[in-house]
């Protein structure tokens, strides 16, 4: 397991890097200050924030406009948008963890945000156009 700082806007954190995953400390009193992200290139994962909105995968990670997307995290129930680098999408809440998205035309490569009444979380890895 190697351990590193990162900076998480002003907070620094301790960051672990082990085989199974990503531990990150950050101190309490800048907890809430933003998500903590994590990602490659095949996976996009967000923190929650603190309405308990979570964006932690979507796939398929690339295709061509009109693709179909599903996202997976927590909170997705009462969503009212979701983007691809700000570019509106349809999209269907299929459940409070689940929502099926369609890749929008006119757009580029960039991070999928969904919005709900109290809330707003990006993925940390990007939808990529093909």
């Amino acid at each position: 397991m190697s351990r590193r700082a990162k900076t998480f806007r002003t907070a620094l954190a301790t960051v672990a890097v082990a085989t199974a995953g990503v531990l990150a400390t950050v101190p309490a009193a800048h907890a809430a200050v933003a998500p903590i992200g994590v990602g490659s290139s095949s996976h996009a994962a967000t923190s929650g924030t603190a309405s308990g909105l979570m964006l932690t995968t979507f796939s398929p990670t690339k295709g061509p406009m009109g693709t179909k997307v599903t996202i997976t995290g927590s909170g997705f129930s009462g969503a009212t948008r979701v983007a691809f680098h700000g570019t509106s999408a349809s999209f269907r809440v299929i459940s409070n963890t689940r929502i099926v998205a369609t890749a929008p035309y006119k757009t580029t490569t960039n991070r999928i945000t969904v919005r709900t009444p109290k809330d707003t979380v990006s993925s940390v890895g990007s939808f990529r156009f093909t």
